[in-house]
């Protein structure tokens, strides 16, 4: 190969990255978890229960139920992710 076949493969390649990257976030940013909800873990969770004195409920994938709540470092997590996401695709262009 040529070195422009290999500069055209490298550039396809980071961009093909980027583009990943950018997915991946737009993904995380959309998703919703029990162990994002403001009451996971906590005696208000109507999940969780008291068994023989131990908390029990549901891991934090667990698909959120109706009583979800953003909880605050959720929420300043995901506006993080969209400050990130809008750099991106900023910079992709």
């Amino acid at each position: 190969m040529t070195d422009d076949a290999f500069a055209a493969a490298l550039t396809f390649s980071e961009k093909v990255h980027r583009l990943d990257a950018i997915r991946s976030l737009h993904a995380s940013i959309a998703s919703r978890t029990c162990g994002d909800c403001h009451f996971w873990m906590k005696p208000k969770c109507p999940r969780e229960t008291n068994a023989n004195g131990y908390s029990r409920g549901p891991g934090a994938n667990h698909a959120p139920c109706g009583k979800w709540s953003e909880g605050t470092a959720s929420r300043e997590l995901r506006d993080h992710w969209r400050q990130e996401l809008e750099r991106m695709v900023r910079d992709a262009r």
